[in-house]
């Protein structure tokens, strides 16, 4: 077990004497070899453990064509090759089991957009169906809401059977 000592004097100061046993010592340097044995079993072939997460080069273009192709669908299913417009539609959708309508301010932290690119967007997407608004007086209360028309896409896009009904 360490011990530690100190004098008045040092206690005020930032320099302090630690006292370490010879078992201290011991039980430290099987950890260390442990841990050393450990690091060489994640080391296969010279691959360290950093790398057990990583993709090779093939997988990576694997992976890089499948999100083309899934861009490609999108495009093709929305009509809308922006990126400010799916991810309005994308942060409802991801969002909608905890916030099913949310406040244009939530919805622009949502997708990470600037209020003014996402309002300009969101009038595109009301009047094409893609999502609904509430009409409060003041028009910064407005409640935004993903329509079945978006939610019935997304689920074709990514291949699922049909879209839940949400309560309105």
């Amino acid at each position: 077990m360490a011990r530690q000592t100190t004098t008045p004097t040092e206690r005020s100061s930032a320099v302090r004497r630690v006292f370490v046993s010879s078992d201290d010592v011991a039980a430290a340097e099987r950890i260390l070899n442990a841990l050393a044995a450990q690091q060489e079993q994640a080391r296969p072939g010279g691959r360290d453990s950093a790398d057990e997460g990583r993709l090779d080069a093939t997988q990576a273009v694997q992976e890089a064509r499948q999100a083309y192709d899934l861009r490609e669908r999108r495009i093709a299913q929305f009509g809308f090759s922006a990126e400010p417009p799916f991810q309005l539609l994308l942060a409802l959708y991801v969002h909608e089991e905890w916030e099913p309508a949310v406040t244009i301010g939530r919805l622009t932290q949502l997708a990470g957009l600037s209020p003014t690119t996402a309002l300009r967007w969101l009038d595109v997407l009301i009047r094409e169906g893609w999502l609904s608004r509430t009409s409060p007086k003041i028009r910064r209360n407005a409640l935004i809401t993903l329509s079945r028309k978006a939610r019935d896409e997304f689920c074709s896009l990514y291949s699922w059977k049909s879209a839940p009904d949400k309560p309105r």
